[in-house]
């Protein structure tokens, strides 16, 4: 059997968005759905599952041509031996015909010496013989073995060969499944529906500190930032992929952003802001641009901190958008980018790299002259002719 790029089974989630109110969930519910969580992740998302069928599929198929090359090679020995006897037995059968024909010629009764060499010619015909009969039973005892041992070889192969292709089967209906997943959008569900969950348990929490909730609390946290690497590494494989960087919003918020020079504000979800607890503090609905010139139109929002590549900015404007690309909690515009200079490390993976920029308080003339003689000064050191 040739090895084909093939897919392995694995579980199949069949997502169902998951209905829950704004209002309180029961605890026993809260585990039920992140274990739901944890599932999908672990068929959508951990470590490239489509490849991870595939690779599996690939190693079924090596194993069974290593086992099948090998049984070969044993029957391939085993022919050669039987081969081997065959040729000894039609040696042995040749030299009896040999002797039959020398035999055939009486001796003269009353030439002793032709008697006895006569007799001696029966009595090695007669050992022949013997050998002959017992290595021809030896012979059709070990042909026998050897034609069951290819008919169980072949019976094997037909339930080896069964098995891979009910598997790839199998697995090709699985990766079709996979793949409408995301076709269908059901990996923009999820991520919604884990924001929500994560955003009703922080409020829950704000009202009532539970430590069960902040248990769940901490695991829907890991997840959302296990979608943002999965994120970037999916951008980072793609040519010319987005630019997603890790920011972190308020006290410890972990959150990513697509970095987009083209949008005038930053932009978050409504679940994201809620956790922030910023959900009453929205303020009118504005519009602002995205990259390609686009208008959109959300609720406005002040965002106290966020903290990107180190660099801190405060009250920074923002509005309120839906995301729905997994891992992504929305844009980082220029809003923020315009308080610090941008450059991007393109070495290795992209890097952003945010230098604050140096504001001059020159007030008076006094000050104004300060600043040209301290300019003129360094100008003067490095060389350059004014």
């Amino acid at each position: 059997m040739t090895r084909k790029s093939g897919l392995a089974m694995f579980t199949c989630i069949f997502f169902v968005i998951f209905p829950y109110a704004n209002g309180n969930i029961k605890l026993s519910e809260i585990s039920n759905l992140i274990m739901q969580f944890e599932r999908i992740m672990d068929n959508y998302f951990r470590g490239e599952p489509r490849q991870k069928a595939i690779d599996f599929f690939n190693r079924q198929v090596d194993e069974y041509n290593a086992w099948l090359k090998s049984r070969k090679s044993e029957l391939d020995t085993w022919r050669s031996r039987l081969k081997k006897e065959a040729n000894q037995l039609n040696s042995t059968k040749k030299q009896i015909d040999d002797l039959d024909q020398k035999l055939k010629t009486k001796p003269d009764q009353s030439d002793k010496r032709a008697v006895k060499a006569y007799n001696a010619l029966v009595a090695k015909h007669n050992n022949l013989a013997i050998t002959y009969d017992k290595n021809t039973l030896e012979y059709e005892k070990n042909k026998s073995r050897y034609n069951s041992a290819i008919d169980k070889l072949n019976k094997e192969i037909s339930v080896r060969e069964g098995t891979l292709s009910l598997q790839k089967k199998n697995s090709q209906v699985r990766i079709e499944a996979y793949n409408r997943f995301f076709k269908e959008k059901k990996d923009e569900a999820f991520f919604r529906d884990l924001n929500r969950l994560y955003a009703n348990l922080t409020r829950q929490n704000r009202q009532y500190f539970s430590r069960q909730l902040v248990g769940f609390i901490q695991k829907l946290r890991a997840l959302r930032i296990e979608l943002g690497e999965w994120a970037i590494r999916k951008e980072s494989n793609r040519e010319n992929g987005l630019l997603i960087v890790r920011a972190e919003l308020s006290v410890n918020e972990i959150c990513f952003f697509v970095l987009d020079t083209g949008a005038s504000l930053v932009s978050i979800s409504s679940e994201m802001a809620d956790v922030l607890g910023l959900s009453e503090k929205l303020g009118d609905e504005i519009e602002a641009s995205v990259a390609g010139g686009m208008r959109v139109k959300g609720r406005s929002v002040v965002i106290p901190l966020i903290k990107v590549a180190s660099q801190p900015a405060k009250n920074i404007q923002a509005m309120i958008l839906p995301s729905s690309t997994p891992g992504i909690d929305g844009l980082l515009g220029r809003s923020l980018l315009k308080r610090f200079i941008l450059d991007i490390d393109d070495e290795r993976q992209p890097k952003v790299i945010l230098r604050p920029r140096i504001k001059l308080n020159i007030t008076s003339k006094q000050n104004l002259a300060k600043f040209k003689f301290r300019f003129l000064t360094i100008v003067h050191s490095i060389g350059v002719n004014m």
